[in-house]
C-alpha cells in the first residue's frame, strides 16, 4: 500500500517508480487520515458542523430583522440622516425634533433665573453672602415647584390616551 506521506509535490510516487496519484486524493490525504482513525467521530464532526453552518445561514436573515427593528439600519450612529430609524434611535429622533423648540425655551429660562441670582445676591462674598444665596436657592425651588408641576400636569394631559394616567400618577405623588 502507498503511503500519502510518500507522495512528491508533482504527484509521482518514489516508490513505486513515479506511479501518479489523483490530485483529490493527495489533497485531502489528513481528511481521509483523520476518517480512517475514527470515522463515526469524523461524521459527528461533520455533521455537528454542517448543522450549525446551516442553522446560522437560517437564522441570520432572523438576526438581521430583528436588528433592524431595534438598532436601524446604521446601528453604529442614532438618528443618522437617511437611516431607517430603529427603537433605539427614536428617543434622539424625538430629542432632535423637540430639542430646538424646547431647548431654546428652557435656555431663556435659564438665563432668567441666571440674571435673577446674579442681582440679588451681592457680589462681594461678605458675611451673609452664604445665607441670601441660600434663601435665592429655596425660593426659586419653592417657585419651580409651585410653578412647574402645574404645567408639567397641564403639558402631560395634552398627551392623548396616555397624559391622563400620567398626570393622575403625578397628582398622586
Amino acid at each position: 500500500m502507498v503511503d500519502p506521506g510518500d507522495v512528491t509535490p508533482n504527484g509521482g510516487n518514489e516508490s513505486d517508480g513515479g506511479n501518479v496519484l489523483p490530485s483529490w486524493l493527495t489533497d485531502n490525504a489528513g481528511t481521509l487520515k483523520d476518517f480512517a482513525k475514527n470515522p463515526a467521530g469524523f461524521l459527528r464532526k461533520f455533521i455537528i458542523g454542517s448543522f450549525i453552518a446551516g442553522l446560522g445561514w437560517l437564522l441570520r436573515p432572523i438576526f438581521d430583522a430583528i436588528q433592524l427593528v431595534f438598532l436601524g439600519s446604521e446601528p453604529s450612529t442614532f438618528a443618522a440622516p437617511g437611516e431607517v430609524l430603529g427603537l433605539a434611535d427614536l428617543p434622539v429622533a424625538l430629542a432632535g425634533l423637540f430639542g430646538d423648540a424646547v431647548g431654546s425655551t428652557v435656555r431663556v429660562a435659564l438665563e432668567a433665573v441666571a440674571s435673577i441670582i446674579g442681582s440679588v445676591v451681592p457680589q462681594g462674598s461678605g458675611p451673609l453672602g452664604g445665607l441670601v444665596l441660600t434663601v435665592v436657592f429655596v425660593v426659586l425651588a419653592v417657585a419651580a415647584v409651585r410653578i412647574g408641576v402645574p404645567l408639567l400636569r397641564a403639558g402631560l394631559e395634552a398627551v392623548p390616551v396616555v397624559g391622563g394616567p400620567l398626570s393622575t400618577l403625578l397628582g398622586k405623588l
